[in-house]
């Protein structure tokens, strides 16, 4: 295989769980990461006869667009609120008993300050 890189990641969800680390692989060519994910989607890969997880990775771009909603998940995240990503960008939040669509940063701040979130000072 043309591996470029690999290397093995531990999260803090994975050592609470007591779960196997992830092992994180660049391919060189993305024709071999294409053939992998093909194969894997038959039959999954079995490595000394327990079987492999083959995740897609997610695109910088998105990754660069989902950077601007974090300090709103963040915020989630401390108070138990429901929420997931939507793709290309934007957040499905389930709040009250409501599902709140948020797709633009306004959107975002509205809601950060609606649920409990520092208030952003105006200069006067």
């Amino acid at each position: 295989l043309e591996i470029d890189e690999a290397y093995r990641v531990q999260t803090s969800y994975v050592r609470r769980n007591r779960l196997p680390r992830e092992v994180h692989i660049r391919f060189a060519r993305k024709q071999v990461r294409d053939i992998i994910y093909k194969i894997t989607r038959d039959e999954p890969l079995v490595y000394k006869d327990k079987e492999l997880q083959t995740l897609k990775q997610v695109p910088k771009k998105v990754h660069e667009q989902r950077k601007y909603h974090k300090f709103l998940t963040t915020q989630f995240i401390q108070k138990n609120i429901m929420f997931r990503w939507l793709i290309p960008e934007g957040l499905l939040v389930t709040w009250q008993e409501k599902r709140i669509k948020i797709d633009s940063i306004d959107k975002a701040q509205d809601l950060y300050e609606w649920i409990g979130g520092p208030v952003a000072e105006s200069s006067s």
